[in-house]
């Protein structure tokens, strides 16, 4: 079934209160200090607290006691985050403040932008599977147009993994779930030559059953059982040379194998005209009837070279980039035993380089710092895909998208705290100019309609981007910043689509926050707001037999984000988050045109895809140190509102209702601190809530919504040591 519906206001209030008691109780008895966690989000290394930028933040060992597995949980420890596989599989949904990705073909860039070790990673497909020997995660809220630039609109994601140390380290653990899980990881460290050479390995390998039961069976589909299942594995790889004390020299590779789609089900019943003869369709989401065998088989190969050099009063960095990806699925369209509609394949290849040089300043006395860069993307993509209707047609589109993007950057600060006038204030501004071209070669063929369209066009777009900001440091512990950032996404195409292109979009974002470390550094309590002028917005539109991309859309979209951590008393950790985000078309007409050319429809006031106007994420948990061992038993809550997958919001084929998601995990810690032991529960009420949503082209008689879900109740335990 899915979710309830919307907890009431008054429900909200209470957990806001209830976190205020908290932070309120928080004393200055002799209680563990909050760490300081050092971030690399202005692309040079700081407190997370002195950074005028909204973010959330989570160091490895965060990870492992959240639950934090990869993105498909992330989602659900970061208020005004989003994130879903797409419905037809291929490049994931990601959101942040109501900005994100509709166009998941090949031609597409994402709103959201994604970096591994300071690597721009243009596929979405390429997210991790697995936060494994991560050294931190950052979330960064609001556009990144001066440091981070192309496609940074909604925000950026950085994944920082753990590199080599001139120490031995080793560590594994072994998992066991319900539905048949096994997840085995290990990491080995090893220094090679003292203070100069040194490696660091890690491995992720995880397969389990399907949440979806087919109950069609063989012989109608044979081996139908594998959407939803999980499959995959990992090895990442560093080396690190040092040949002088101001040369660093990092080499890293990855490798990724992937098996298993993404489970999908039609949620009405069958209409009658088309599926004459077809069973019912089963009335649990989790339960399908399919004679189309589904598959998914994923590659990716990652690589970067990062060098150092320490020139004195600055510093040089050159990261170096590639990755090669290739994918291809099949999918059964109508989701019955009857052989009506598929997708017969969908086959995706890419191929991207990247070079970013930096020349940073480091002297900490001196009140100015500077930093200039400049970056380089290139990227080809392929794509062929096939959609067959038995009794209608045969939909067969593809091709190449070449993408070329530069940018030149630079980021100011001035501190006036490190002057004679010792002024609590610093000024922050920067500027980027990006220039991006993608030249298309596709084609559309539709035999029964006559339709055989090819075309080659080149486009090209350049934006000014920037930020300025003033820091305000109250004292030590309180920092209050003002900022105001453009953001911009470049234009593409919708491959094999026509006409297919589109135009770029741009955000103008205000932003206000206070960071604060009160009680002696037990308690962080962050609050930011924000308003964002979002025009020319990339809207998906999907029609009978293509699909397009308007920029017709304009929205304003402003908020309030609480962060908090607190150690309330000894041995107790408190974390909570809330967002309120009200992201609404202030301008669009469209028309649905999925059946044939509907009436043009004002959809101004309505919300923007994927986003809840409320979320709230709550976690506690308490150190119990014994002699026999440290237990830590922690419960993490997140609740989100209600929100819509289309721009029409239509409340009963577009919505996904407000749900809960609680889990428990019980963490045994052996006194010599090399052996772990852990057992989890995730999502205790087991509600069936909608992950993406789609209504695909109305042939089969009557519009079938067509979602993906996210995982029901998951349980297990955890074994694992560590040097």
């Amino acid at each position: 079934m899915k979710a309830g519906e919307p907890l009431g206001k008054g429900y909200k209030l209470s957990l806001l209160l209830s976190t205020a008691i908290i932070s309120a109780a928080v004393s200055t008895s002799a209680v563990a200090q909050i760490d300081e966690i050092i971030v690399t989000a202005q692309k040079r290394e700081a407190s997370a607290q002195d950074v005028p930028i909204a973010m959330s933040l989570f160091d490895g060992v965060q990870l492992d006691r959240r639950g934090i597995d990869g993105f498909a949980d992330l989602k659900f420890r970061v208020p005004s985050f989003n994130f879903g596989s797409a419905v037809t599989g291929g490049e994931s949904f990601i959101v942040l403040r109501g900005v994100g990705n509709e166009n998941v073909t090949s031609g597409g860039d994402p709103g959201v932008a994604y970096h591994v070790d300071g690597v721009y990673l243009g596929r979405s497909t390429a997210v991790d599977r697995g936060f494994f020997d991560i050294d931190r995660v950052e979330v960064l809220r609001g556009p990144q147009g001066t440091l981070y630039g192309r496609n940074s609109t909604g925000g950026t994601i950085n994944v920082i993994t753990r590199k080599p140390t001139d120490e031995f380290e080793a560590a594994a653990d072994i998992l066991f779930g319900n539905e048949l899980q096994v997840r085995g990881r290990a990491m080995v460290n090893v220094p090679l030559i003292e203070d100069k050479l040194s490696t660091r390995l890690s491995f992720v390998g995880s397969r389990r059953d399907g949440f979806q039961d087919n109950i069609a069976g063989a012989p109608i589909c044979g081996d139908c059982d594998g959407a939803d299942a999980e499959e995959f594995y990992v090895a990442r790889g560093h080396l690190q040379f040092d040949p002088t004390e101001s040369i660093s020299i990092l080499l890293s590779g990855s490798a990724l194998r992937d098996n298993e789609p993404v489970a999908t089900k039609m949620v009405e019943p069958f209409p009658g005209v088309r599926f004459a003869g077809a069973l019912p369709n089963p009335g649990d989401l989790r339960q399908v009837r399919k004679d189309f065998s589904e598959t998914l088989d994923l590659d990716s190969h990652f690589a970067s070279a990062t060098i150092t050099i320490d020139l004195g009063p600055a510093e040089l960095t050159s990261i170096f980039g590639y990755q090669a990806m290739e994918w291809t699925q099949t999918n059964d369209g109508d989701g019955s035993e009857l052989s009506l509609a598929f997708t017969n394949f969908w086959r995706n290849q890419s191929t991207q380089f990247s070079e970013e040089i930096r020349l940073t300043s480091t002297s900490e006395a001196d009140p100015f710092e500077w930093l200039v860069g400049f970056f380089y993307y290139t990227e080809e993509t392929e794509q062929n895909f096939q959609f067959v209707d038995t009794a209608v047609f045969t939909f067969t589109n593809g091709g190449t998208v070449e993408t070329t993007s530069l940018a030149p950057f630079v980021q100011l600060g001035y501190d006036l705290r490190k002057t004679n006038s010792n002024i609590p204030i610093k000024l922050n501004g920067g500027l980027r100019w990006s220039y991006d071209k993608k030249e298309v070669d596709d084609f559309q063929e539709t035999p029964a309609f006559f339709v055989s369209l090819s075309k080659q066009q080149e486009e090209s777009w350049d934006q000014l981007t920037g930020k300025a900001s003033i820091d305000y440091h109250a004292t030590d512990d309180v920092m209050a910043y003002a900022s105001i950032s453009r953001g911009y996404r470049s234009g593409g195409f919708l491959i094999g689509n026509f006409p297919g292109d589109y135009d770029p979009e741009f955000i103008w974002s205000y932003e206000g926050g206070v960071k604060t470390q009160l009680f002696d550094d037990r308690l962080q309590l962050n609050l930011t707001g924000f308003y964002n002028d979002y025009k020319d917005i990339q809207v998906f539109v999907q029609e009978i037999s293509a699909s397009r991309i308007e920029n017709a859309a304009q929205a304003t979209i402003k908020g309030i984000e609480i962060d908090l951590v607190a150690n309330p008393m000894e041995n107790l950790t408190v974390n909570g988050g809330f967002s309120w985000v009200d992201a609404t078309y202030d301008e669009f007409f469209s028309s649905d045109n999925r059946t044939f050319a509907g009436p043009l429809e004002d959809l101004s006031g309505n919300r923007l895809n994927r986003t809840p106007e409320f979320s709230v994420v709550l976690g506690v948990e308490y150190v119990i140190e014994t002699t026999a061992g440290t237990f830590i038993p922690r419960v993490d809550f997140n609740w989100q509102d209600e929100q819509f997958f289309r721009a029409q919001n239509d409340p009963d084929l577009d919505r996904q209702g407000g749900f809960t998601k609680t889990d428990f995990r019980l963490v045994y810690e052996h006194p010599n601190g090399n052996f772990i032991a852990e057992g989890f529960v995730k999502n205790i009420e087991n509600d069936d809530v909608f992950s993406s949503l789609s209504l695909p082209a109305v042939t089969l008689g009557q519009p079938l919504t067509q979602v993906t879900l996210n995982p029901p109740r998951t349980w297990g335990f955890r074994l694992g040591f560590r040097t």
